[in-house]
């Protein structure tokens, strides 16, 4: 009889228990786990997103700063045609050695903006390039090299338009 008694009460215990596990600790996991889950998912998307972000900024300003360079040549360039008097033979061999650098960064740049960048920063480049490269009309040096600095001024003033609107920057 005390077995018998003892049984029965097993009984009612168990399903008690079960039923708490059911009723009160089952809903609880399950949203710490789908929370848990969702958390880490958006976690991860945010920062992916920001790694991307960040590499279409730098992107950005490396092709910015070496516009930049081939801008400020061609200024020092047209500056030396004027007074040739005023920069050293080793000067003018320093800024061809840098135009040279500039000029294979920016083709660098170049081949590899259309993974990063926006479609309109890469119709830029090509406008750039276009004009710097092709034959051009220009009579005198001095017609060639304005007409550099004028592209590469246009390129560099459309580009960081381009950047902040790719970006969202103000």
């Amino acid at each position: 009889m005390c077995q018998l008694i003892l049984c029965v009460r097993s009984k009612n215990i168990m399903p008690n228990w079960i039923s708490y596990i059911l009723k009160d600790i089952l809903p609880t996991l399950t949203v710490v786990v789908v929370t848990s889950i969702l958390t880490v998912r958006l976690a991860l998307r945010r920062f992916y997103k920001e790694k991307w972000w960040e590499k279409k900024h730098e992107t950005y300003t490396h092709l910015l700063e070496t516009i930049y360079h081939l801008k400020n040549y061609a200024a020092q360039h047209y500056e030396d045609q004027i007074s040739p008097d005023c920069m050293t033979e080793e000067k003018r061999q320093e800024l061809t050695r840098d135009m040279n650098k500039f000029h294979r960064e920016f083709a660098k740049l170049r081949d590899l903006a259309s993974f990063h960048l926006s479609d309109e920063a890469v119709a830029i480049l090509d406008e750039y390039q276009k004009k710097t490269t092709e034959p051009s009309n220009s009579k005198t040096l001095f017609e060639w090299i304005d007409r550099d600095l004028c592209a590469a001024s246009q390129c560099l003033q459309a580009l960081k338009e381009a950047a902040k609107r790719d970006l969202k920057m103000k």
